[in-house]
């Protein structure tokens, strides 16, 4: 079924295509490159909780891989849930619903309990809004109070949609938790996603608290004079010893037998250096996930939080990152597509330039061109 319903969803574009553009002979890739001007961005500011229920009759969150240490871990590091949370106007879980957060969280860190979270919030009980949706991607410190989430990216009345949640913990009755959200989104229309994920922060910093969870959205926005941060830094990929900072959690059940490790998935924890040294000044933490997701070489789909510490500007800032990575080829370039603190609204890119290969593990030259708020 799942089959057939991708390719009907294939077909059903493409007669799309041609029906729109019959009178067209361009080729798929022909229209690049010309100037385009932006609407004015709008901001919109959201507020609400989010429910994670991992226990009971009907858990939202679930365990979907580990590895083979996670439960023995004090971080859980390298477990993986899938989500589809209740987002709520209150923090009443019987009040009124707004939306669904779905997608996965992975426990990232060898150090405290943090997670990389990749997730869709689903908006449900606003007219304007209805059906859109913000995208979350971003490293979650759950043992911190009050913590910041990059927004990268949204859908219908969120297009184009980039912005930051505040997130306060409510309440937490292990395993569970309630997560008050501030989101401020910015889209074309700078979209309010961050209101919407993170209600407790959005509550702290909201003077006018009478106002409902959607009320305050589109309002025009001027972003201030963004700036450009270089970064340069060494990614240490370990694999294998006493103390190894990528782990693997999942595969297919033909992946040790393909050449390219297709459909295998690590957690990792990378330490990154100032120089090539792995004993050299620790920088900050690469924290997130990697799958080989090609068969035809040796590729990765990677997904991470880089966590800042070796600076006293941005300490606890992050970038992140969602990009392949092509590992055989010595230089390749990876895609920013968030940020959080210093690097609010964070677009830019990695240059990543092999140092060092020892089977399986690896020191990865970063250059970071990060153009941020």
């Amino acid at each position: 079924m799942v089959s057939k319903y991708f390719s009907l969803f294939v077909v059903t574009m493409v007669i799309s295509m041609t029906l729109s553009q019959a009178h067209e002979s361009v080729n798929w890739g022909d229209q690049t490159g010309y100037p385009h001007k932006m609407v004015t961005e709008k901001m919109t500011r959201l507020h609400f909780y989010f429910h994670d229920v991992q226990n009971g009759k009907n858990p939202t969150a679930i365990r979907i891989a580990e590895a083979p240490g996670s439960k023995a871990s004090s971080t859980l590091f390298g477990a993986m849930n899938m989500m589809d949370e209740r987002l709520t106007e209150g923090p009443d879980p019987n009040s009124k619903l707004v939306g669904r957060a779905q997608g996965f969280y992975g426990f990232s860190s060898k150090s405290e309990v943090s997670l990389i979270m990749g997730m869709s919030i689903v908006f449900t009980a606003n007219e304007k809004f209805n059906g859109s949706t913000i995208v979350v991607l971003t490293q979650n410190a759950v043992t911190h109070t009050e913590r910041e989430f990059a927004i990268v990216g949204g859908t219908g009345y969120f297009r184009f949609a980039r912005g930051y949640i505040t997130g306060n913990t409510y309440r937490i009755s292990v395993p569970n938790a309630i997560i008050e959200e501030f989101t401020f989104i910015m889209v074309s229309k700078y979209f309010s996603l961050f209101v919407v994920t993170m209600v407790i922060s959005m509550t702290l910093s909201q003077a006018d608290e009478s106002v409902n969870w959607g009320d305050q959205t589109g309002f025009p926005h001027q972003m201030v004079t963004e700036k450009m941060t270089r970064l340069h830094f060494y990614f240490h990929d370990v694999q294998n010893g006493k103390n190894p900072t990528a782990i693997r959690i999942a595969e297919a059940p033909g992946t040790k037998a393909s050449p390219t490790l297709f459909g295998a998935m690590d957690m990792m924890d990378e330490r990154l250096t100032e120089g090539p040294d792995p004993n050299s000044k620790l920088v900050g933490r690469a924290q997130g996930f990697y799958g080989f997701s090609s068969k035809s070489e040796v590729s990765l789909i990677m997904g991470m939080s880089i966590v800042f510490t070796g600076n006293k500007k941005f300490n606890g800032s992050t970038i992140v990152v969602l990009t392949q990575n092509a590992v055989t080829r010595t230089e390749r370039e990876f895609a920013i597509v968030g940020g959080t603190g210093y690097f609010r609204f964070a677009r830019g890119y990695i240059s990543g330039k092999t140092y060092r290969i020892t089977v399986p593990n690896s020191i990865i030259e970063y250059d970071c061109t990060i153009v941020h708020q």
